[in-house]
């Protein structure tokens, strides 16, 4: 019989121990199948001009930017993949409140490490939503000649490079003698802390890179050799100089392809080794399982409020798509100035055929789709010139004519604001 107990307990061990390590490495492999998935989409949509399910065309008619590209739409600033990286670094802080608050209950204390670690995922979260770094430096830059904050022959780059080093200096103290301690804790499991380690690496890579980036510009100079070696001699639509909000293509596509997949890298890492630590402790696990089945026999007990509350909500979303997609039609005063008068939806998307006035001046009519001009209008400009052609997402695209007030006239095929090929005069 006690064998027999002996035996139960040990499989019981051995079940946790692989929940531990099996639920958290299936993380890891999601995001590093995200990653390698999507360079080779880029490889062969950007680099070969495959148009694999549309992306290609979905991307040329949506992203508006001067460069619609694969890797720009998907690992730029608020792109798929950083909202994945923050969905990790938010499962990360909601696993480290939950284990910090089981240690109080049962030490009546919550181990300092804990804590800073708690407040360290803020920090790193904060700042890849606000870019505090880069708020510093420009504040430090800005005000650096008015209160001598630096020698006089040091230039900007430096400047920046210095603040933005210092801040993940301190953020990174505060991380690192977090997980030394955490590391010293015996109650935490091996795999857990190894885990955390590979993390904590990733972030680590990533941040001195972004912190070093504007020196040399070896951002710039990297991704151009990427992008030629990627290219292999073929000719792109874009290339690795061509501006970017004021940097070179070569510039982002380290900043975004290389540092976006290292952070969602690190942030996964350091979610699964929390996670780990989290599945390792077994009394808060039936703790939580006894909550939610307490919450779930509520539930049954009173199923026709709760069905009756769901059928509400399901009616009122409903009712608010209903609506917001309902054609309206009226006049619409524009809080920074100008006037809309025509067909919109929702709180005032215009949407379909209407006459807009600007504040600037210049007025355009004709068709709207989701709030830019969209389709076939007119627009007239302040000096009274005149175009007279197609739109799309806001910008002159398509076949159009400018008609000036001399009456010359340039007519042809239009991208994105420019004239890119003109009709020939007979």
């Amino acid at each position: 019989m006690k064998t027999k107990r002996m035996n139960i307990k040990k499989k019981k061990i051995i079940k946790n121990d692989k929940d531990r390590k099996v639920w958290p490495g299936i993380f890891i492999i999601i995001s590093l199948f995200y990653v390698l998935f999507m360079f080779l989409l880029v490889f062969l949509i950007d680099f070969q001009g495959f148009n694999i399910l549309g992306l290609r065309t979905w991307i040329e008619y949506n992203f508006w930017y001067t460069h619609p590209l694969f890797w720009i739409y998907f690992f730029s600033e608020g792109s798929l993949t950083e909202y994945l990286q923050w969905l990790f670094l938010m499962a990360t802080i909601f696993f480290t409140t939950l284990l910090g608050l089981f240690r109080r209950r049962i030490e009546s204390r919550v181990p300092w490490y804990w804590i800073g670690l708690f407040l360290g995922l803020w920090g790193m979260l904060l700042e890849d939503i606000y870019n505090i770094r880069h708020r510093l430096a420009d504040f430090f830059i800005s005000n650096f000649e008015e209160f001598e904050l630096f020698p006089i022959f040091w230039d900007l780059i430096s400047i920046r490079t210095l603040v933005e080093l210092s801040f993940y200096f301190i953020l990174g103290s505060l991380m690192v003698i977090s997980f030394i301690f955490l590391l010293k804790d015996r109650k935490n499991p091996r795999f857990g802390k190894k885990v955390l380690a590979c993390g904590y690496f990733f972030y680590f890579f990533a941040s001195i890179s972004s912190a070093t980036r504007n020196i040399k510009h070896w951002y710039a100079i990297t991704g151009e050799k990427v992008i030629e070696s990627l290219s292999g001699g073929k000719d792109l639509s874009w290339s690795a100089g061509d501006q970017y909000f004021g940097l070179p293509l070569g510039h982002h596509f380290i900043d975004f392809l290389f540092e976006e997949s290292l952070e969602l890298m690190g942030a996964t890492l350091i979610f699964a080794a929390i996670l780990s630590l989290f599945l390792a402790e077994e009394k808060m696990i039936g703790e939580v399982k006894r909550i939610f089945q307490g919450i779930k026999n509520k539930i049954k007990k009173r199923s026709r409020v709760v069905v009756g509350l769901v059928l509400i909500f399901i009616v009122l979303i409903i009712s608010y798509f209903v609506w917001y997609y309902t054609p309206k039609e009226g006049e619409i005063d524009i809080p920074g100035g100008g006037t809309f008068i025509g067909e919109y939806r929702g709180f005032g998307t215009f949407h379909g055929e209407g006459y807009f006035e600007s504040v600037l001046g210049y007025t355009y009519e004709g068709e709207f789709k989701d709030g830019y001009f969209h389709g076939f209008g007119v627009m007239t400009f302040v000096n009274e010139a005149k175009y007279i052609g197609e739109f799309k997402k806001g910008f002159k695209d398509g076949e159009g004519k400018m008609v000036f007030p001399d009456g010359e006239i340039l007519e042809g095929r239009w991208r994105r604001g420019e004239l890119v090929e003109e009709n020939s005069r007979d």
